[in-house]
């Protein structure tokens, strides 16, 4: 199925070149798993991508490429401070009945869900394999909201089960959205089930209040 709301084309173009972090690749990979359409816009990013690095020139080699290049095999592949879970077995916080969570994540590890603010809970998740700072889980239960927040920097968010709306637009199942600095709002769950999402996050939400900012501490826990 194709989803209402996309990734901006540049966000899926750094995704197909590599440029884009892990934690926010994470969430791009969650929606490329419900829409066709960005499926199929990858492939394109990836053929142009393949298209330019073949016209690329040849570059001179170092002079000590060789030496280099048998001075590395001989050291070995570094091992990950952590290695991957094995498949199946990373650790997941309790979900609701039929919500599963994408494949792209089945190397993540997640806690437990933490209070974030009434019918609000938070779980913080890591890849082991890489740094991916600021990726979380949010569920929110029906009706409540967020408060009004702004953000620093750029936040991905792909939605996983229910839905929620803002000043912008409804986002549901398998919706993608993508906000920056420009951006201050207040999600809202507007069905009747809890709405769970994937959010990374390039800097931290801006809370207005001292609320706001107590609610944030235990988001960035």
């Amino acid at each position: 199925m194709s989803s209402m709301h996309h990734p901006h084309d540049e966000t899926l173009a750094r995704h197909a070149a590599g440029s884009l972090g892990p934690a926010a690749s994470l969430v791009v990979e969650s929606h490329l798993a419900h829409c066709s359409t960005c499926r199929a816009a990858m492939t394109d990013f990836e053929a142009v991508g393949g298209a330019l690095f073949e016209c690329l020139p040849p570059g001179a080699a170092p002079a000590d490429g060789l030496a280099r290049a048998l001075a590395a095999i001989e050291r070995g592949s570094p091992q990950p401070a952590t290695p991957p879970s094995p498949r199946g077995k990373a650790t997941r916080p309790a979900l609701p009945t039929g919500v599963a969570l994408p494949a792209s994540l089945d190397n993540c590890d997640f806690g437990q869900w933490r209070w974030m603010a009434p019918g609000i809970r938070v779980s913080s998740a890591k890849a082991p394999w890489a740094k991916a700072e600021g990726l979380k889980l949010l569920r929110i239960e029906p009706g409540k909201k967020l408060l009004r927040h702004g953000h620093h920097g750029a936040e991905w968010t792909c939605i996983l089960s229910g839905s929620f709306s803002d000043e912008r637009a409804r986002f549901v199942k398998g919706d993608f959205a993508e906000v920056d600095e420009d951006v201050d709002h207040q999600p809202v769950v507007d069905g009747d089930e809890e709405c769970i999402c994937l959010i990374a996050q390039e800097g931290r939400m801006r809370p207005h209040g001292l609320v706001g900012r107590l609610y944030q501490m235990v988001f960035d826990a």
